[in-house]
């Protein structure tokens, strides 16, 4: 499956999630939108006035609150986070 995979191709991930919708999180959001096709840009964050304030700018497709749900189906995962929040989102996936 992978030996046919071209990252730098336009379209490569129908969906990327972005975990984290600070400062870094939207400006990777802003790049992945104006630099692919990605068909799914979803937005996750723990704090729903971060994601209204994500949806105002027109970030992604998708915004959810929930993190083990936004990375389901998802061909790339981007996580602009403090590493110390790495192992216990992983683990909560893993668990889900």
């Amino acid at each position: 499956m992978l030996e046919n995979f071209d990252a730098t191709k336009k379209g490569s991930f129908e969906q990327i999630t972005i975990i984290g919708c600070g400062l870094i999180g939207s400006s990777v959001a802003r790049a992945v939108v104006r630099g692919s096709a990605t068909a799914t840009l979803v937005l996750a964050d723990a704090d729903k006035a971060v994601l209204d304030e994500a949806r105002t700018l027109g970030l992604a497709s998708t915004y959810v609150s929930d993190t083990a749900a936004s990375v389901k189906n998802s061909d790339l995962i981007i996580l602009p986070c403090r590493l110390a929040q790495w192992r216990r989102l992983l683990l909560r996936w893993l668990q889900s």
